[in-house]
């Protein structure tokens, strides 16, 4: 459980004792928490109920409690029909979430595109990323995508002389 806590915290550019955040249906939460609770931005820690904590691994943290999102179905069908599916693997509707910054400037978070690949290419603790329906995995071929800049593809319109 440490070393997934350690992995998690490294992500997000946290200390590996920084309170982990999970993402559940929001139909699951008094089947997870002491208590049932609707959180949709991840804005406050609950307890894990006690007899999961040790099959939720590094979701839990020291003192029993995750910073907790809810996610209602018809708020986002893909992230619940994907914990439905690990719920269904696993047999807990659970996945943790970590903000993801900027590579070279760890205190800003991810803005563009560009910053997420650059993340993805040099971030050994990054494995995947998932862009609208698309996913990419952390290779070595993903490095070509820095090995040249990559040019604005937009044309830019010219005013002419003369023209209003």
């Amino acid at each position: 459980h440490a070393a997934g806590r350690r992995r998690m915290a490294a992500l997000a550019h946290r200390a590996w004792f920084h309170r982990p955040t999970v993402v559940v249906p929001a139909t699951s939460t008094a089947r997870l928490f002491a208590e049932t609770v609707t959180a949709p931005f991840a804005s406050f820690a609950m307890p894990v109920r006690p007899e999961l904590c040790n099959r939720t691994g590094a979701a839990c943290a020291a003192d029993g409690t995750a910073t907790v999102q809810t996610v209602a179905a018809e708020d986002s069908r893909w992230l619940g029909a994907l914990l439905q599916e690990v719920d269904s693997i696993l047999g807990l509707p659970l996945l943790m979430n970590a903000p993801l910054y900027s590579w070279e400037r760890t205190h800003l978070l991810l803005n563009t595109l560009n910053d997420a690949f650059r993340r993805l290419v040099f971030d050994s603790n990054l494995d995947f990323l998932l862009v609208g329906d698309l996913l990419f995995e952390n290779t070595t071929a993903c490095a070509s995508l820095f090995a040249k800049p990559v040019e604005n593809s937009t044309p830019r319109r010219r005013r002419r002389r003369g023209s209003h």
